[in-house]
């Protein structure tokens, strides 16, 4: 029994020392202008949008307002016309498939660090249905603040995750391999096309989001009420083609949730002229022409509902 368990501490620390070691090669010797490691998993070694923009952060700071959320929030909130229409300077903290509790440690992380006059978190009804781990991966590898990406790692409690985590130690290269070619600054991803022909109305299926997600999003509530940050809820604008009885759902949903802390909510899914076919890129997204019609209504009623600090 006692050489099963010399043999199997032998294994595990071997296991321990070599693995690392074999991750640290692959992901620093290069193939094809790329590291080794790239050829079995592209999320290891792959930094993107989010790796530039935070080096943006870093060079331009202060910020007045912050913005977290999914691709709806990357894609649909421009700073250069917060910069032009309300005089701030807004980053926009969004990534793919952002998750609530991704958002919360996101918030909570980057609200102990910097103070905002508004913190807007984009809110979107996939984000409180989707279980998937797309999120986690890309804020893990990409995420300025190792703390954050601990965080994030230890709410998932995926193994999976790990490797993401080892990327971010064990590759040493810090360029970003991916350029966005619609990315514009500080964040903000811009679309310009249109769709061409809007798809057909989508089969209505009720609201289901997760227990676990819904309690983070109580979380986060609650944590902005304790430490008075200045959040603001937002439901951008949805193509008619999207089921009108999923958003009334989801929008008595945020009401009930909101209700002990008061938090400013706007709510535009379905109170807006947007065309389909001509200010969506796609039934999840708007092109740039919607995106310059949102952002103008929403500067709007911050301006008359959530007076900056500066403005006191």
């Amino acid at each position: 029994m006692s050489k099963f368990f010399r043999n199997g501490l032998i294994f595990l620390t071997l296991v321990v020392v070599l693995y690392p070691f074999c991750f640290f090669l692959l992901g620093n010797i290069s193939l094809a202008g790329q590291p080794l490691i790239n050829w079995f998993n592209p999320n290891l070694s792959t930094k993107g949008t989010i790796h530039r923009a935070s080096i943006e952060f870093n060079e331009d700071q202060p910020f007045q307002l912050a913005v977290f959320g999914s691709s709806h929030a990357y894609r649909g909130y421009d700073p250069r016309i917060f910069e032009e229409k309300m005089d701030v300077k807004m980053f926009n903290f969004g990534s793919s498939a952002q998750s609530i509790p991704n958002s919360y440690h996101y918030i909570k992380q980057e609200c102990a660090k910097n103070t905002y006059d508004i913190v807007i978190l984009d809110l979107l009804v996939s984000i409180f249905e989707n279980r998937d781990l797309e999120s986690s991966i890309i804020l893990t590898r990409n995420v300025a603040d190792d703390q954050l990406a601990r965080n994030i790692l230890w709410e998932e409690k995926d193994i999976r995750l790990a490797n993401i985590y080892l990327a971010r130690h064990l590759i040493l290269e810090d360029d970003y391999f991916y350029e966005n070619p619609d990315y514009i600054k500080y964040g903000f991803v811009s679309k310009t096309d249109s769709m061409k022909a809007p798809n057909i109305q989508r089969p209505y299926k009720e609201f289901d989001p997760s227990e676990r997600v819904v309690q983070r999003f109580k979380d986060l509530l609650h944590y902005c009420h304790q430490n008075d940050v200045p959040l603001v809820l937002v439901n951008q604008p949805r193509p008619v083609q999207t089921n009108e009885e999923k958003n009334k759902e989801f929008s008595e949903f945020i009401i009930e949730c909101n209700a002990p802390y008061n938090f400013p909510v706007f709510d535009y899914s379905l109170d807006h002229e947007l065309k389909t076919d001509y200010n969506f890129y796609d039934l999840g997204h708007m092109n740039q022409t919607g995106v310059e019609y949102f952002n103008s209504r929403l500067i709007r009623d911050l301006k008359t509902q959530v007076p900056l600090k500066q403005d006191d």
